[in-house]
């Protein structure tokens, strides 16, 4: 299913429940056709090979070497052990939605010849809680975990560099997730409805975090994004539990509703070279008290700070030069706002 149109879905407020009554049809409708993604990275040798429970596509890749990827199983094992070998061809990927719906999975462990998560492999899967990622992983592909609500923890391996869309997308149970400092990418909505995800800290090598990558992740209590680069609109949408929030200087725009309904947001740090804060952004932030002074700024999106009761002092700097529709609107404790001397724009009386 194309992330873009589940995304339409979701929008529209259909409920998560009707999501999962079309999953068997939309997803799983038949996990035995070779993925697109490896087709196309890939020459394929053989299709649909059978060992036991397990079914195998083999592929050559750009050195003309062979390797297996699992494309099913049909087992009903609770532990499973994925192997690291299929007639002599090491195992490198688990292949798009391989153990989709899979009902009796609780634990799988991936053996260390794995470098590769596809799209929706373990779309699902609700038993499993444990899994056990290996040292070789590069990547989680989209919605690869999605809807494992039992799943409570994830130590992701060093050397991996990329989350996909939707990976572990309403992972209800899910409390910690260990973020390697290789990782580069988070995609939209990849923590989305981790409702029990208590921090996250991401390290140096983090680039982007995607749209909605954590909303409504209503147990997240601090966030350091110190190293990030880029940050997704509505990334925090909806944490009702979030207290504290580190921005480090490589960010310079704070994406519109990025923060919107963070009830509990007291401590927020932002870096230097933030120039923008989009619209809605802190919206309803209720217990934030103040703006600190950003030189840097120069644009305040609409409704950015509306009912941020709480507010008590807004700074503007030298920069700043664009204030939105009702930016400050129903900030009803907001006594005092600083204006540079040097700004060109804007001056406070």
């Amino acid at each position: 299913m194309d992330s873009g149109l589940l995304y339409k879905i979701m929008k529209t407020g259909f409920s998560f429940v009707l999501i999962l009554a079309l999953s068997a049809a939309v997803f799983c409708a038949d996990a035995r056709v070779v993925s697109a993604e490896s087709a196309a990275s890939a020459s394929v040798d053989s299709v649909n090979l059978r060992k036991g429970k397990w079914v195998y596509s083999v592929y050559l890749d750009k050195s003309n070497e062979r390797y297996a990827s699992v494309t099913k199983y049909d087992g009903e094992d609770l532990e499973v052990v994925i192997p690291a070998e299929f007639n002599g061809i090491p195992v490198r990927s688990v292949n798009r939605e391989a153990f989709c719906n899979n009902r009796y999975i609780t634990a799988v462990t991936l053996p260390d010849s794995v470098t590769d998560i596809g799209k929706y492999a373990f779309y699902g899967c609700i038993g499993i809680h444990s899994v056990t990622f290996p040292a070789s992983l590069n990547t989680i592909g989209e919605g690869a975990f999605y809807g494992c609500w039992s799943l409570t923890e994830a130590v992701l391996p060093e050397g991996m560099t990329k989350i996909g869309s939707f990976a572990f997308f309403n992972c209800r149970h899910l409390q910690k997730v260990v973020f390697p400092s290789s990782l580069k990418s988070i995609g939209n909505s990849s923590f989305e409805g981790c409702g029990m995800l208590e921090s996250i800290a991401l390290r140096e090598n983090t680039d982007t975090i995607g749209d909605m990558a954590f909303k409504g992740c209503s147990s997240l209590v601090s966030a350091d994004l110190s190293n990030v680069r880029r940050i997704g609109a509505g990334v925090f949408m909806k944490c009702g539990g979030l207290e504290s929030v580190i921005l480090g200087d490589s960010i310079t725009e704070i994406r519109p509703e990025s923060f919107m309904d963070c009830g509990s947001l007291k401590k927020l740090v932002v870096g230097i070279n933030v120039k923008t804060i989009g619209t809605s952004a802190f919206e309803n932030c209720g217990s934030l008290t103040a703006l600190p002074e950003i030189e840097g700024l120069a644009s305040i999106g609409s409704l950015a700070f509306k009912g941020c009761s709480s507010l008590k002092e807004v700074s503007l700097g030298s920069n700043a030069a664009q204030l939105g529709i009702c930016a400050f609107s129903e900030c009803t404790g907001l006594t005092k706002i600083l204006v540079s001397e040097k700004n060109k724009t804007f001056s406070s009386y």
